[in-house]
């Protein structure tokens, strides 16, 4: 999003471009995402996050993290959605892991760092990324620019109110553009003041995306909203959990249970509300006695500490007693999922109920262990069971293990969907302990290999992707190590696959270029138009008939620093790299040698790249002159010529370091 300067100068309005990103896929389970803070010191793409020294200059931390949560709970409230906080560990943005149930933060991840500077050339005060099955942890990541201020409430050109900014890149996360026709919409491009909620516009659209928000399971024809209504814990499986929901102001969920006998042992009761790390819900639990009468009662009004427990007085063996749950407000923090349970103060109580399977307050992402040796073909493949058999029957997870440099593991999935579709079936293998580079590919039931395009090969992770395939297919996955002659050849992995109603991911041409004994290194101006996070895939062919040959790409800053850099070998699949990169011009050097130290003969390289963060859209500050197009990222054709401007960092050897096994 961009702030609205004070005029200084004639500027231009960014358009719609090629490399602007595919938003509009929804997030495979929007109704389990969780969001976290990234600690001061969190790694974004070689800058220190400063999100708390930024906010906390002039709020609270409670403060700035309720504003932030209130911009998120203002989508999830009205859809489909749940948005649990939990706490990051501090792992760089970006880092190799799965886009959604990374145990190791959040799906979505709040930061800052500096970007371009306020008033300069297609500054922004913050970006998004939506959600995609391609770029790795970065799906629905928030990065604020700490070169702007921001607070509660603003005044155009000084302090931008962080609520609107937040509420703007929210829409991002979720899988929605900006806007640049409809300026009541919250993704309008431009940040022109205060906003306080959605638009009706936005409400359709998040609607349209995700649905309409859905009552729990409890409800019930009748409902569950009275006590004489109330869904009967005892009766219905003697359940000790339930999961429920608070799907609008106005709902409210009883529920009623008969304690155990004297000969239970049980001598006490403790309710729970469990909303952390579920959603954003500030909740009120009461418990009324079988008269009627409150017995006990507690609340929460922070989101940021949402749980509630509490113990029944005077507790009664063989009694009724019903629970009462609802928002403890009037807000959008009164709207969320939770978890209702009953702890019994015995262990002889033990055997009295049953957790209601819904319940479980987290679900465990890999739903398959590789636990068998005799997978080596086609013919033994393992078939994997979906991460649910109804909403996720078209996503499936393991973890498994490359135990020797000839293992190879060949699973089997079916994915489906309650109705018929053709999309794209996404696979990718991530390397879950330091080691393993794995590879994937896909065949069909005839043992076929098929079409699949190398999407993503970095830090590990491997994906690729098979267009035009069918809900209800059956189709046969390959793991192994990509190289099994290196060091890397073992190792355990994560596998994910997700066949979904959605187009292939495309990258666009940016340059391309030959190499030669003569010409090794190159160099050319790169122009980055807008601050935003761009994945870069680079690929090498040819270089050498005798020898491992690889190109290196390095991005240097207009102060000559390293900013950014990735390795493709020739003849090997493409190598991909994200990295959030300032408006301003860069320096990149592209670098070729051979393994063995001998002379390249013609190594041919491409660039292409995509963004993943919304489109920079200044402010125009003449209206009446017409916008000029410019390309968010464009590189000039290289040359042996050294661009104006320092290179401090050194341009490194294409095979140091790489990949942690060349020499």
């Amino acid at each position: 999003m961009n702030q609205s300067l004070p005029s200084q100068r004639l500027s231009f309005e960014l358009l719609e471009d090629r490399l602007t990103p595919a938003f509009g896929t929804p997030w495979y389970d929007g109704t389990s995402l969780t969001l976290s803070f990234v600690p001061d010191g969190t790694d974004i793409s070689g800058e220190t996050s400063n999100l708390s020294e930024l906010l906390g200059s002039a709020l609270t931390q409670s403060q700035w993290k309720r504003e932030i949560l209130r911009a998120y709970q203002s989508w999830s409230a009205r859809a489909n959605l749940n948005v649990g906080l939990v706490a990051d560990g501090g792992q760089a943005m970006g880092i190799s892991g799965a886009p959604q149930a990374d145990i190791r933060f959040g799906d979505i991840r709040i930061g800052a760092r500096p970007l371009s500077a306020p008033g300069t050339d297609y500054s922004t005060m913050a970006g998004a990324a939506g959600f995609d099955y391609n770029s790795k942890t970065w799906a629905g990541d928030l990065v604020f620019n700490s070169q702007y201020q921001f607070g509660i409430g603003g005044t155009l050109g000084q302090q931008s109110d962080l609520f609107t900014v937040a509420l703007h890149e929210a829409g991002h996360s979720f899988g929605f553009a900006d806007s640049h026709s409809d300026s009541t919409s919250v993704m309008w491009a431009r940040y022109e003041g205060v906003r306080t909620d959605l638009a009706e516009q936005d409400i359709t659209a998040l609607q349209d995306l995700y649905g309409v928000r859905v009552d729990d399971q409890f409800e019930g024809q009748s409902g569950n909203g009275t006590l004489a209504t109330a869904y009967n814990l005892t009766t219905n499986g003697n359940l000790l959990a339930v999961s429920g929901d608070i799907t609008r102001l106005t709902d409210v969920d009883y529920y009623s249970f008969t304690t155990p006998d004297a000969l239970s042992g049980v001598g006490g009761l403790t309710v729970d509300l469990q909303a952390s790390g579920i959603s954003l819900l500030t909740s009120r639990v009461t418990v009324f006695d079988s008269q009627g009468q409150m017995v006990a009662s507690a609340q929460s009004t922070d989101p940021l500490a949402n749980n509630l427990s509490f113990a029944i007085p005077n507790y009664q063996v063989s009694s009724t007693y019903v629970v009462k749950v609802e928002g403890s407000g009037s807000d959008v923090f009164s709207i969320g999922a939770y978890v209702l349970k009953l702890n019994y103060s015995s262990s002889a109580s033990t055997g009295s109920g049953s957790l209601d399977p819904s319940a479980m307050v987290t679900t465990a992402y890999f739903t398959n262990t590789e636990l068998t040796i005799s997978n080596t073909t086609l013919t033994a493949a393992a078939t994997l069971t979906p991460v649910s058999t109804s909403s996720l029957a078209n996503t499936f997870t393991l973890t498994g293990a490359i135990d020797s440099s000839t293992d190879v593991d060949w699973f089997t999935i079916t994915p489906s969907a309650s109705t018929q579709f053709t999309g794209t079936l996404f696979v990718g293998a991530i390397m879950a302990t330091d080691g393993l580079r794995p590879e994937v590919s896909v065949y069909n039931t005839a043992g076929e290999l098929l079409s699949s395009v190398v999407t993503m090969n970095e830090d590990g992770a491997y994906q690729v992707q098979l267009a035009s395939a069918v809900a209800g297919t059956t189709y046969h996955i390959r793991v192994s190590a990509a190289d099994s002659t290196s060091l890397r050849s073992t190792g355990t992995y994560a596998l994910g696959a997700t066949l979904a109603p959605v187009g292939t991911t495309q990258f666009d041409d940016v340059v391309s270029d030959t190499l030669s004994a003569a010409e090794s290194v190159q160099y050319s101006k790169m122009e980055v138009a807008g601050d935003r996070l761009t994945q870069f895939a680079l690929t090498a062919t040819g270089g050498s008939t005798s020898a491992t040959t690889a190109v290196r790409m390095s991005v240097f800053d207009s102060a000559g620093h390293l900013v950014f850099t990735t390795v493709a070998v020739a003849g090997q699949s493409l190598s991909t790299a994200a990295v959030w990169l300032p408006s301003g011009d860069y320096t990149v050097a592209f670098n070729a040698a051979t393994q063995d130290g001998s002379s390249i003969e013609s190594l041919g390289l491409a660039v292409e790249a995509r963004t993943l963060s919304d489109p920079i859209d200044p402010y125009v500050e003449n209206p009446t002159s017409p916008p000029a197009p410019q390309s968010p990222i464009s590189i000039a054709a290289p040359t042996t010529d050294q661009p104006v401007g320092p290179i401090l960092d050194p341009i490194t050897n294409p095979f140091l370091g790489l990949f942690g096994f060349w020499s």
